[in-house]
């Protein structure tokens, strides 16, 4: 039976990823490949799995961008995942990282992921379990705890490329990318998705402050370069739109952006006008 090209070219980049994504182990540089060919039963999520592997492999493969769509936590006594989705509307799951002990099987976590998916619900409707040798996806079905997908990646990193995408788990991890990479919607999809959303849980949902803080950073960045370029075009030069009460507020507000935003560049100086 013939290979389909995406899965080919799919698990062609999982193959490439673990072959050039480097990491330590003892004194040498190794492949994750390399890596995962030497031995099992390392405890290293929060020194290779969590910190290195994982981001890259979410931003090779999954399309996200670590610290602005995909924020990394410090899970507390809380048990905050590991990874959260920026977007919670448009992604409602959760990534949270293993050692390379549980190997493929990655048993033992029944408790703690039944936890985000309940304490969590319904905001995350999904758990992707995993080390970087396995992937288990977990959801809820009438209350019960179900892993829906498991996807073998160390398998697909054996034999020739043909002979691995023919497999299964091959099938199984091109789902798994379609399911959750990330995802950019247009405006109006957004305020569909928003309409349809439920409330925020902030225990499961609340980031770190350094992610907040870049995220409100960018959004600022933004509405500069949104006011200096309405500003360049004469669109704040026409008093006729603003009633004659609302301009002294709105002198103000001007003036007052016009300071904070100094580098933006106000050739035509419109606020001279409302004066």
């Amino acid at each position: 039976m013939p290979v389909d090209r995406r899965d080919r070219d799919l698990i062609r980049a999982w193959r490439e990823f673990a072959t050039s994504v480097r990491v330590q182990t003892g004194a040498s540089l190794v492949s994750w490949a390399e890596y995962l060919a030497t031995g099992r039963g390392r405890t290293d999520e929060r020194t290779l799995v969590a910190p290195v592997v994982f981001p890259a492999f979410a931003e090779r493969l999954l399309s996200w961008q670590l610290g602005r769509t995909l924020a990394a936590e410090i899970s507390g006594v809380e048990g905050r995942p590991d990874f959260t989705p920026a977007d919670a509307v448009t992604h409602p799951f959760v990534f949270d990282t293993k050692s390379t002990s549980d190997w493929t099987t990655l048993g033992g976590h029944d408790d703690q992921v039944h936890r985000y998916l309940t304490k969590g619900h319904p905001r995350i409707r999904q758990v992707v379990v995993t080390n970087l040798v396995g992937i288990r996806v977990f959801e809820l079905e009438n209350g019960t705890l179900r892993d829906t997908l498991r996807v073998n990646l160390a398998g697909l990193l054996g034999g020739t490329l043909e002979q691995a995408a023919a497999l299964p788990d091959a099938a199984r991890f091109v789902l798994f990318v379609d399911r959750f990479r990330f995802r950019h919607l247009s405006r109006p999809e957004k305020l569909a998705r928003v309409r349809e959303a439920h409330a925020w849980n902030p225990p499961f949902e609340a980031t770190s402050p350094e992610w907040v803080l870049e995220r409100l950073d960018s959004v600022v960045q933004a509405l500069s370069k949104d006011v200096a370029a309405l500003v360049d075009s004469g669109a704040l030069t026409d008093v006729s739109i603003v009633p004659g009460y609302q301009r002294p507020a709105v002198l103000r507000e001007l003036r007052d952006l016009e300071e904070r935003l100094g580098g933006c560049g106000f050739r035509s100086n419109p606020i001279s006008r409302f004066g």
